[in-house]
């Protein structure tokens, strides 16, 4: 995942969408689980559902900002369990 301050634009496994900063913010909220990544963006305003499929070998996940600095304000990550 990468931000590109200059064009406001978030790419995720390239696939882009326009992502305005609300106040000089970035607003997101990534769900994240073995078939995709699902984020909401710009208060709701935006929706990036992505096909990925993560290998049980490599669940990695990051983020990138490209043209400026980021400062992370809040980060809450939670845990579910199977459901099988």
């Amino acid at each position: 995942m990468k931000y590109d301050v200059e064009k406001q634009e978030l790419t995720i496994d390239d696939v882009r969408a326009l992502v305005p900063l609300i106040d000089g913010k970035l607003d997101l909220h990534i769900f994240v689980d073995r078939t995709g990544i699902e984020v909401f963006a710009a208060g709701g305003e935006v929706f990036m559902p992505i096909n990925y499929n993560l290998e049980q070998a490599n669940q990695f996940f990051s983020i990138h900002v490209d043209g400026g600095k980021a400062i992370l304000e809040n980060f809450e990550l939670y845990k579910l369990k199977s459901i099988w």
